[in-house]
């Protein structure tokens, strides 16, 4: 999805970067014990600043799916001072926890779906 969504951005004239958080997509990095805490301590900054370096521009309008939308905005929310550099941001089926990341985790929203599908 998400490179597809940049081609067809850039097709339209947008300058588009697709971050890939590591051990996900298509990353060489392979699997990582990683979570979203570090993604966005680590891996956001990391590539936010790579992207304003490589382009010169001031500001930056980010669309980010699933979880790479939830660490962007976890990053936002911890680092307030990185949102001038944010012109804009949409996220596209981010989700809003990291429900499944343990097995009680997992077992609630299992229920809940087991709950929703009755």
């Amino acid at each position: 999805m998400c490179a597809g969504l940049a081609g067809f951005l850039a097709d339209h004239g947008f300058d588009c970067w697709v971050l890939e958080l590591r051990g996900h997509g298509q990353s060489e990095r392979g699997h990582v014990n990683a979570d979203f805490e570090r993604f966005a301590m680590f891996d956001v900054p990391a590539g936010f600043q790579a992207v304003l370096r490589a382009t010169g521009k001031e500001q930056v309008f980010l669309v980010a799916h699933s979880g790479g939308g939830l660490v962007f905005v976890m990053y936002l929310a911890r680092n307030p001072e990185a949102r001038e550099r944010v012109r804009g941001l949409v996220t596209l089926a981010s989700q809003a926890t990291e429900a499944g990341a343990t097995l009680r985790g997992r077992a609630n929203a299992t229920r809940i779906m087991l709950i929703n599908n009755l």
